[in-house]
């Protein structure tokens, strides 16, 4: 339990590392910002329970990761202010973020 509690600790302190400071790069700021670090907080939790469920299986992980995309694009088109197109901020922020998770792994 204390395993997969940390895994997803993990996992979410550094997506909201890498997803917040790539949006700040892309000067997404204010509550733009706040909703990137919200709609984080509410997709990676689900993401990672669901894969670690699954046993970690790739064509699975894309499959999560493609709801995932879909999901916080459509909350940032909604909801942002200053992000006009939300789904391909959604595609790059969780590109990166889901690339160097990848590396991470590798590394780690």
């Amino acid at each position: 339990m204390k395993v997969l509690i940390l895994r997803l600790l993990i996992s979410l302190l550094l997506t909201l590392l890498i997803e917040c400071g790539l949006a700040i790069i892309l000067r997404i700021k204010g509550k733009d910002l706040l909703l990137v670090f919200l709609v984080n907080l509410m997709t990676n939790p689900a993401a990672v329970l669901i894969s670690i469920l699954t046993g970690d299986v790739q064509w699975i992980q894309f499959l999560i990761e493609a709801v995932v995309i879909f999901t916080e694009g459509c909350y940032y088109k909604k909801y942002s202010k200053c992000i006009e197109r939300g789904m391909l901020v959604s595609m790059l922020l969780n590109g990166v973020s889901y690339g160097l998770g990848l590396l991470f792994n590798i590394v780690f």
